[in-house]
């Protein structure tokens, strides 16, 4: 077995733990959804956010030739899987089994942080990409990394403006930035897996 291949499981497991609780909560939405009040908003950074988790594994695939992993690269991408799993954790709500369940007043009371986490999560998604592509520069994927990150640079901005200003339409326009740049982003910039 590879490195790559030892190392992947590991991360998987984290990003899965991640889907999996997004996952969970959108099911327990559905089951609770006569005593629920929804929240687009809300809606729209849970999938944010699990498009991150997604990106993330994919993106992973670029390091498949890197030989060898160091302790400090591992303890780095273990760390990033698990700050994904905690934002994931933020941004899903807590469903309970009875009583009724107001999303916007979770979004309300709540989005600032998940808003927040996601912005400083980008900020760091950009300085990996930026790290990552002129350390590959010489290989083709070096390109991929730092061309990824005109479609990070405006979900940052977006996240922290919606943070900071809690006006309605702002908000609407943050989650549209962000579900607009993974739209572009896996269209344009995600290239195929292969090997």
């Amino acid at each position: 077995m590879h490195a790559f291949d030892y190392l992947v499981t590991l991360f998987s497991f984290v990003f899965a733990m991640a889907i999996a609780h997004v996952l969970a909560t959108v099911g327990d939405m559905v089951v609770a959804s006569r005593r629920l009040t929804f929240s687009w908003l809300n809606a729209g950074w849970i999938l944010t956010v699990l498009i991150a988790v997604i990106a993330w594994w994919l993106g992973i695939w670029d390091l498949r030739k890197q030989d060898p992993w160091p302790t400090p690269t591992i303890a780095f991408f273990f760390c990033a899987a698990c700050a994904l799993y905690v934002l994931a954790r933020i941004v899903c709500p807590r469903i309970p089994l009875e009583g009724s369940v107001d999303l916007e007043e979770f979004h309300r009371a709540d989005g600032g942080k998940y808003m927040i986490g996601y912005g400083v999560f980008a900020i760091f998604t950009i300085a990996t990409n930026t790290y990552f592509g002129v350390a590959s520069t010489a290989t083709s994927s070096g390109g991929s990394w730092l061309s990824q990150n005109a479609a990070v640079i405006p979900m940052a901005v977006a996240a922290f403006v919606a943070a900071r200003v809690a006006q309605h339409r702002v908000q609407v326009a943050a989650v549209i930035i962000e579900l607009t740049m993974w739209v572009w982003y896996f269209w344009r910039l995600q290239g195929a897996l292969t090997g």
